[in-house]
C-alpha cells in the first residue's frame, strides 16, 4: 500500500486460502521471517509492472495506475463488500474518517441499488 516514511507499511489482512497459492510459489511456511519480502524488487519497479499489466489487459484511463488500484480497493471495499468505513480508513492509512468517507458517496447505479435494498 502507500508508502510515507521509509520502512513505514501498512498491512491488510488477506484469505488463508490466498496465503495457501503465495506459499506454493514464495514458499512462505518455510521462511524463518515472518514479515519477509515476497518480492525483491523496488516501489519503482513495482509501479512499472502494474503499468505494464494494465497495457496488457486493456486497462487505460487514471484507474491504470497503482493510485487507481488503491482506488478501486477503496471503492470496492466500502460499497460491494461492506467493509466499515474505520477498516478501510485503517489499511489506506488515512488520518481522517473524512479522507475515507469520500468512498462512500454512492452514486448512479451504486446509490439506485443501495436505496433499493431499503425497499426489499
Amino acid at each position: 500500500m502507500k508508502k510515507r516514511k521509509k520502512g513505514i507499511f501498512r498491512s491488510i489482512p488477506v484469505p488463508e486460502r490466498l496465503i495457501e497459492s503465495l506459499s506454493l510459489v514464495h514458499a512462505l511456511r518455510e521462511t524463518k521471517h515472518k514479515n519477509a519480502r515476497l518480492w525483491k524488487f523496488t516501489r519503482m519497479t513495482g509501479w512499472r509492472k502494474i503499468k505494464e499489466i494494465m497495457t496488457i489487459a486493456n486497462i487505460q484511463g487514471s484507474q491504470a495506475t497503482a493510485k487507481g488500484l488503491r482506488h478501486g480497493f477503496g471503492g470496492y471495499a466500502i460499497a460491494d463488500c461492506e467493509i466499515p468505513l474505520n477498516m478501510v480508513q485503517k489499511w489506506l492509512g488515512h488520518a481522517e474518517l473524512k479522507t475515507t468517507a469520500i468512498y462512500a458517496n454512492a452514486v448512479g447505479k451504486e446509490e439506485r441499488d443501495i436505496a433499493n435494498k431499503m425497499w426489499r
